[in-house]
């Protein structure tokens, strides 16, 4: 059931690589690219966890192909 005065989209996106993959700085810092398709260009629109530790992945820029965000530090 859905509250008054809210909807609900289903959107389809999909990722088709990561890079890069493995191999991060713990200390955070690098930038990760996104490649797939679906994605909002709006980076306030969006987030990008790790759900490994939750760890952010700060969103820097975004098409609806790709986006391009700066990881955090992580144990």
């Amino acid at each position: 059931m859905i509250a008054d005065g809210t909807a609900k989209i289903d959107v389809s996106l999909t990722v088709s690589s990561i890079n890069p993959p493995n191999n991060l700085n713990m200390l955070g810092g690098e930038v990760i690219t996104i490649t797939g398709t679906g994605f909002d260009s709006d980076t306030s629109a969006s987030t990008v966890k790790f759900p490994t530790d939750s760890t952010d992945c700060n969103i820097e820029s975004a098409t609806p192909t790709e986006i391009k965000c700066k990881i955090a530090g992580f144990d």
